[in-house]
């Protein structure tokens, strides 16, 4: 096969070796495309998982959970069905909640900061009361609604 290619001791034609630097160079390109592709984030600084985490890291007292799996599950269900919002499990990875930093009086308007994650990402935000939070997450928020409970 090389000798078909460089011939038998004669100098190889030069559109092979045109052909075997374009695909050295073309197979470099892809693995530095394809790693850089993985490295990279999928948003920009001000909308990735990071800030919250550093914002939290730099107030490590500051009350914060998150939601997840069957919990996230739970929250979109309780929150479409009671108030028809529309939002899709699917659009979501991960809810982070942070007490806002103005504690009220009355302990049920603990104002929260709701961001909504995607990928690391955050895809929603608004703020709501921690009481609205802990209802959704509830199997049967009716019950609490109705003072079953």
């Amino acid at each position: 096969m090389w000798n078909d290619l460089l011939g038998d001791g004669e100098a190889p034609d030069p559109m092979v070796w045109v052909i075997l630097v374009a695909a050295v160079i073309g197979f470099i390109f892809f693995i530095s495309v394809y790693s850089l592709a993985e490295a990279a984030p999928a948003c920009a600084y001000e909308t990735e998982e990071a800030r919250i985490t550093d914002q939290l890291n730099e107030d490590p007292g500051r009350p914060h959970f998150t939601i997840e799996d069957d919990a996230l599950d739970r929250f979109i269900k309780n929150a479409n069905e009671l108030w028809n919002i529309g939002w899709q499990r699917k659009d979501f990875d991960k809810i982070w909640i942070i007490d806002q930093r103005l504690a009220p009086q009355n302990p049920h308007f603990q104002g929260v900061h709701m961001f909504m994650m995607k990928n690391h990402c955050i895809v929603y935000y608004q703020t709501t009361f921690k009481d609205i939070v802990k209802l959704l997450l509830l199997d049967d928020p009716m019950k609490v609604l109705r003072g079953d409970q």
